[in-house]
């Protein structure tokens, strides 16, 4: 099967754009939003922000698996968007 969504974060960890719901939350009301407000374990939301630190602070390609709230795990590819030799965001397919 396909990715469930494609998105873009700034290189803080907030939303910039996805391709379609996530969670339950529309597209247009992600923007601006922290990935990592959409989970409401604190303790998953940690480790997602700790993935996305990752993956700014090394600009490598990193995977990560998350527990969704209805029990579901899932994948993440993400990779750091370079912009001038500066990490400007995030690029991520989940």
């Amino acid at each position: 099967a396909g990715p469930m969504w494609m998105y873009l974060l700034d290189r803080d960890g907030r939303v910039e754009y996805a391709s379609r719901p996530v969670l339950g939350e529309p597209p247009e009301r992600l923007a601006g939003r922290p990935a990592d407000s959409l989970l409401a374990d604190p303790v998953e939301a940690a480790r997602l922000r700790r993935f996305h630190a990752a993956v700014v602070a090394t600009r490598r390609p990193a995977v990560h698996s998350l527990l969704l709230p209805d029990g579901r795990t899932i994948e993440t590819h993400a990779t750091a968007i370079v912009e001038g030799g500066e990490v400007t965001g995030i690029a991520a397919l989940s």
